[in-house]
């Protein structure tokens, strides 16, 4: 007597069609969450995004929703997956914010570009050590001494005197995006020795 396997029952063949559920759910509540800025432009006139400006920032909620999503599936661990959102989270705040206004002085300034590099660098890594968390506990640790470094060189080399900045805004950004790196490297770290 042959057997045949309903695909319905199989969960193997269910985690293809699990996950576009999952990037879809993504996808709307990026959608969603551009609902704030767009109710808040006929508020105040501070509000002046551009259509290309939504489109940016949704695209970005999606790089940073996806990424949690497919990379948090790879361990159960609430230790890994805390460390994937706080590492997604931080590279969406620190892009952010750099397209927006700029870490140190404004959008325009040249050394705002070593940030995208730093992301980068993030987004290879992680490839690279096919994001194991004893692999990623190295990556976002010198991403983590990265930024710190580019927040120290912009001291040293005088940046503080730039319009719109000064040494506490650099100090404080820097930490900003320096702890939670940091914290999320350790995060990994502990996942790894707790799994080997």
């Amino acid at each position: 007597m042959t057997t045949t396997t309903n695909p319905a029952n199989n969960p193997a063949s269910n985690k293809p069609l699990s996950t576009m559920k999952s990037i879809l759910v993504v996808a709307v509540v990026a959608a969603l969450l551009l609902l704030i800025p767009l109710a808040a432009s006929f508020v105040t006139t501070e509000m002046e995004w551009t259509l290309s400006d939504y489109i940016l920032v949704w695209v970005m909620l999606m790089v940073a929703g996806t990424t949690y999503t497919l990379v948090s599936r790879l361990s159960s661990d609430y230790t890994y997956r805390g460390a994937v959102a706080l590492s997604a989270v931080t590279g969406l705040f620190l892009v952010w914010s750099n397209l927006a206004v700029g870490i140190i002085g404004n959008e325009d300034n040249a050394i705002n570009s070593v940030y995208f590099i730093i992301i980068m660098v993030g987004f290879i890594g992680a490839f690279w050590v096919r994001f194991q968390s004893k692999g990623l506990s190295r990556v976002l640790g010198g991403m983590a001494l990265m930024v710190a470094g580019v927040g120290s060189y912009a001291l040293l080399s005088g940046m503080q005197h730039v319009p719109e900045s000064s040494v506490m805004q650099i100090i404080g950004v820097h930490m900003f995006f320096t702890t939670p790196l940091a914290i999320a490297a350790i995060l990994f770290h502990q996942h790894s020795e707790n799994n080997d």
